[in-house]
């Protein structure tokens, strides 16, 4: 558990587990946090340095006021340059397949293979905003939890996951809702499509049959857009497969690390 400085304000949290190359780095979607993560932390360090971290306005990161995805993929390149990583494995999920999209375009020299888990390549903004503003009129009157209950309803596609899935996110829940606030709208226009192709790593892209924020269409586009891509799609989920059928997210997963 540590800290760096990526500008002359901003602490990014960290943690590191495990031991040998290549090294993979987690990147968790918006108002998440690096706990999000802890299955995968768990198991994939056995043949590998794991690092996990708070993304800038999230977990036990800094958190100003304004911030953008631009933020976000210089906080990224910072954390693997000053660690001393080279040939890094990222894995992004969401809004940190966005920020992995934007680590891979600008410094593919410090990659190895990417992964991508309901990627989509370009946005007006954040997905689950959208999906909060589409529902507002459910969530008046709810408390934060309530209304994160009512939304996961919307993006976990088995029934029997819901109430594990929500329980479990609610408990590193710790942002007020102005923090809240900040990380959705960190997420403003972005587009990774007229760049994708110059990435030359192999990759994994990973969409949910059952996803709305980031349809399954929207994963494929970017598997078509980079050279050695491979595209998953998950038939039974939505865009939390990888808590939704953590199994078979492992396998997909390990036998992509496992590729020569």
């Amino acid at each position: 558990m540590a800290t760096l400085s990526t500008d002359e304000s901003t602490q990014i949290y960290y943690e590191e587990r495990g031991d040998g190359n290549p090294s993979i780095l987690l990147i968790h979607g918006v108002t998440s946090s690096h706990f999000a993560f802890d299955r995968e932390f768990a198991w994939m360090n056995k043949e590998h340095l794991v690092i996990r971290y708070d993304l800038r306005g999230h977990g036990e990161s800094s958190k100003p006021e304004n911030y953008t995805l631009d933020d976000h993929i210089h906080d990224g390149i910072e954390l693997i340059t000053q660690l001393g990583l080279r040939n890094v494995i990222l894995l992004g999920e969401s809004l940190g397949s966005y920020v992995a999209q934007g680590i891979a375009t600008r410094r593919p020299d410090l990659l190895s293979k990417l992964i991508l888990v309901v990627p989509t390549a370009h946005g007006e903004g954040s997905s689950f905003g959208n999906l909060q503003r589409e529902h507002a009129h459910e969530l008046v009157g709810k408390t934060s939890e309530e209304a994160f209950r009512i939304l996961s309803s919307y993006v976990i596609h088995t029934p029997s996951r819901v109430d594990p899935i929500v329980a479990q996110t609610l408990q590193y829940d710790h942002l007020t809702p102005i923090q809240k606030k900040a990380a959705t709208k960190s997420i403003t226009r972005f587009d990774f499509r007229a760049e994708l192709s110059k990435i030359k790593l192999p990759a994994l892209v990973i969409s949910g049959k059952f996803d709305i924020l980031n349809p399954p269409g929207f994963g494929r586009e970017v598997a078509d857009l980079i050279p050695d891509a491979q595209f998953i799609e998950f038939e039974n989920e939505g865009h939390m497969l990888r808590l939704e059928n953590p199994e078979r997210f492992k396998e997909v997963t390990s036998n992509f690390l496992n590729e020569s």
